[in-house]
């Protein structure tokens, strides 16, 4: 889920990224291809959103690190809500990855088969 999310949205925290960033003014594309997070890196963010996904009360905040690929970050439960029926959670996600900081917060919604699903 992660994964998917992440090639959609890349562009976008590339760009967003770059207008806050000075430095990268003139071409805010200039060095960046793609998101750089490996498969275990996913597989690391997937445990911390199970967790948070279950979670109801206690500490929302969930850190991986991957010390093969370098990259590394938190996942926030920043708020649990009910959406159309539907138990809903939002997750911040604070990702270092090759030497820049991105942040995703999306939406999640539980649908009846019991899977997460991003909820826009």
């Amino acid at each position: 889920m992660f994964r998917k999310l992440l090639r959609m949205l890349a562009p976008i925290a590339i760009f967003s990224t770059a207008i806050i960033s000075p430095a990268h003014a003139a071409n805010p594309f200039d060095g960046v291809t793609e998101f750089a997070v490996t498969d275990k890196d996913i597989e690391l963010v997937a445990v911390t959103e199970e967790e948070l996904f279950a979670a109801t009360e206690g500490d929302p905040t969930r850190e991986w690190s991957n010390p093969d690929s370098g990259n590394s970050g938190v996942t926030t439960l920043t708020r649990i809500f009910t959406k159309f029926g539907l138990d809903c959670r939002e997750l911040r996600y604070d990702v270092q990855a090759k030497g820049r900081s991105w942040i995703f917060v999306i939406p999640f919604c539980q649908v009846d088969d019991g899977s997460w699903k991003i909820a826009f």
